[in-house]
């Protein structure tokens, strides 16, 4: 389990709602997942953590993440044309 045991809430200053219990992360778990242009699905990277500042460190590794997905996003792909595709794009 990814989650560790429920904790007293202290010293917090309520309106209507009253807290009986602080949740603290402590591990994480994702995958990302690619598809192509066939509809096939590659895992391209995953990531687990169990321990201490998981939070910090889930949003650590998402904005590596992040990163990496938008150099790969922003590359230029050839465009591969059948003679067919080439004259009604013509048309158009």
């Amino acid at each position: 389990m990814l989650t560790t045991n429920l904790t007293p809430e202290e010293k917090t200053q309520l309106t209507q709602t009253r807290k009986l219990q602080r949740h603290i992360p402590c591990g994480y778990s994702y995958i990302v997942v690619c598809m192509d242009s066939f509809g096939n699905y590659e895992i391209v990277d995953y990531d687990l953590y169990r321990g201490p500042n998981a939070l910090e460190k889930f949003i650590d590794k998402l904005e590596v993440e992040l990163a990496e997905i938008q150099a790969d996003l922003s590359l230029l792909a050839e465009i591969i044309m059948e003679p067919e595709d080439y004259i009604a794009f013509n048309e158009e």
